[in-house]
C-alpha cells in the first residue's frame, strides 16, 4: 500500500487489487482548517468539491507519466 498524505488535508492511497490486475485508487479528505462561517452542508459541498479537482488532478497524472 502507498500513501501520500498532503499538507491541505488529501490524501490518497494505493493498493494492488487482490483478485484482479489493476490497481485501486483511494481518496480521503480532512479538513485541516474548519471554516466556521460555513454551515455543514456548505461544508460538505466544499470537501467535495477540492476533492473532486484533487482526483482528477492525480488521475491526469499518472495518465501523463503512463504514455
Amino acid at each position: 500500500v502507498l500513501s501520500f498524505s498532503f499538507q491541505n488535508g488529501l490524501k490518497v492511497m494505493m493498493r494492488p487489487s487482490g483478485t484482479e490486475a489493476k490497481i485501486k485508487f483511494y481518496f480521503f479528505h480532512h479538513e485541516v482548517e474548519i471554516v466556521s462561517s460555513l454551515n455543514l452542508e456548505e461544508r460538505k459541498l466544499k470537501i467535495i468539491s477540492e476533492l473532486s479537482a484533487f482526483k482528477g488532478k492525480f488521475l491526469s497524472i499518472l495518465k501523463e507519466i503512463s504514455a
